[in-house]
């Protein structure tokens, strides 16, 4: 084990290593050693899916508490199967790098409020900042890169988020329907990635400080089109997990010069550091970001937090056609105890059910407006499986619940048949372990047909 710390540490870029030696000066030595560790592993517990009492009674990993972060803690035991276990499966708890959760923890956002986290897969904070939300309130995500917007859809339906949109744009295509519009937006930037060597060792070999420099053009754009979807008075946080000033500070002193309608709100977490005066001696408000390196916690990133002072309020026009299902409706009252939704909005056959407010100006060019709930097939309907996970109170005929120790849980997730429940009635159900939903199953006669996705099934 010892040889392959080792030579990780020998894989990284002489470059970057003098570049760090000289930006980090006295702690530079502090700041190699920790290529002779191994990555840390965070977990996020989902406050969608249960209580945080309930989440420790459930949790089979030893974890402790990160202080900065109510819902985050630390693995403190080897990773082994943690991201295949059933709890994962079913939206428990999410792996998350530890410092990776500190910019929704500066962004603070609250339930009711509009969010945007503009450059969003594979969904980390997108999801940490749902739960944050419960429920209330719209979060809009978008990933510019197709495949990495279908793996944020998935992590959407894991966590059951019920209140988000998730988009598949270039940020100006935002900035045209919803200028000033949001409360609070989140840019975790694609860098360069200096803060993944340790989990990704191929990210050393492909760096460069051309790298570096590119990916700080593109900040650059990115930043000055989220700067433009900020109402007045509200907050936009920015972030990487990058250690280069380009990308870093160097990008927060270009926008505030160019932005005089933002001011920098300082930043103070119980781990990490200020930036240093030394960084940009002309910079006289630097020591308003944030800065977390490997010997603080997790891998390292760096976030700056800023607020709109002046400018326009946006303007949108919330979507009020109220549309009828009328075999969605006959499904809902055979399968939950909720009322049934209000707010539908029917694509061709398929179905979904959106958040409250959602603006009219979204719906055009979305990937998917809220709660993906299901389709119309051959006059029937046909649920889908993010709705099993969108915090829906099944009915108890319609509810099977099993313990995670059996073996009919590991059956499920394979895709197979299973036995019939006693006190269960024909029709959809949710299939649960120990509370935690899997997702829909069909109960004909004896049989549960399996509905799980093929993608996700363990094979």
């Amino acid at each position: 084990m010892q040889s392959k710390k080792r030579k990780l540490l020998d894989l990284l870029p002489k470059e970057f290593v003098a570049r760090m030696s000289n930006l980090l000066a006295d702690q530079a030595e502090r700041f190699l050693n920790c290529y002779e560790k191994p990555p840390t592993v965070g977990v996020r517990w989902n406050s969608l899916c249960c209580d945080r009492e309930t989440f420790f009674n459930r949790f089979p990993y030893r974890i402790a508490p990160l202080s900065y972060c109510q819902e985050g803690f630390l693995l403190e035991e080897e990773r082994g199967q943690i991201g295949k276990h059933p709890y994962h499966n079913g939206g428990l708890y999410y792996l998350q790098e530890p410092s990776a959760m500190t910019p929704v923890v500066v962004l603070d956002p609250r339930p009711g409020e509009r969010v945007l986290d503009l450059c969003a897969a594979p969904g980390g904070k997108s999801t940490q900042i749902a739960a944050r939300l419960q429920g209330r309130g719209i979060l809009v995500s978008n990933e510019i890169i197709p495949n990495r917007a279908r793996i944020l859809l998935s992590n959407f339906e894991r966590m059951g988020v019920s209140n988000g949109i998730v988009f598949n744009s270039r940020p100006k295509q935002l900035v045209d329907v919803l200028p000033g519009w949001f409360d609070k937006v989140l840019v975790d930037a694609p860098c360069s990635g200096e803060g993944m060597f340790r989990k990704h060792p191929e990210a050393a070999r492909e760096w460069t400080v051309n790298l570096a420099k590119s990916c700080a053009i593109r900040q650059r754009e990115i930043l000055d089109s989220a700067g433009k979807l900020v109402r007045p008075g509200g907050v936009l946080v920015y972030s990487t997990c990058t250690f280069s000033v380009e990308e870093n500070e160097e990008q927060i002193f270009r926008f505030l010069q160019e932005h005089p309608d933002f001011r920098l709100v300082p930043i103070t977490l119980p781990v990490g550091q200020p930036s240093p005066c030394r960084f940009i001696p002309e910079f006289a408000e630097i020591e308003g970001c944030w800065r977390i390196f490997p010997f603080d916690v997790g891998e390292g990133h760096f976030v700056a937090k800023l607020q709109k002072i002046s400018g326009e309020e946006g303007v949108a026009t919330e979507w009020k056609k109220r549309q009828r299902c009328s075999v969605f409706e006959s499904f809902w009252k055979e399968t939950f105890s909720d009322e049934i939704p209000s707010r539908l909005l029917m694509c061709g056959d398929r179905l979904f059910l959106l958040p409250e407010k959602t603006p009219k100006e979204l719906l055009s060019f979305c990937l998917r407006p809220g709660v993906f709930a299901g389709e119309v097939k051959k006059g029937r309907f046909v649920p889908a499986h993010h709705l099993s996970h969108s915090n829906v109170s099944f009915r108890p005929s319609h509810r099977c619940v099993l313990p995670d120790s059996d073996e009919k849980v590991i059956r499920y997730l394979r895709g197979e048949q299973l036995e019939g429940q006693k006190g269960l009635e024909d029709g959809y159900c949710g299939i649960f372990v120990d509370g935690v939903p899997l997702g829909f199953a069909k109960k004909v006669s004896s049989t549960l047909k399996n509905h799980y996705p093929k993608g996700l099934r363990a094979l």
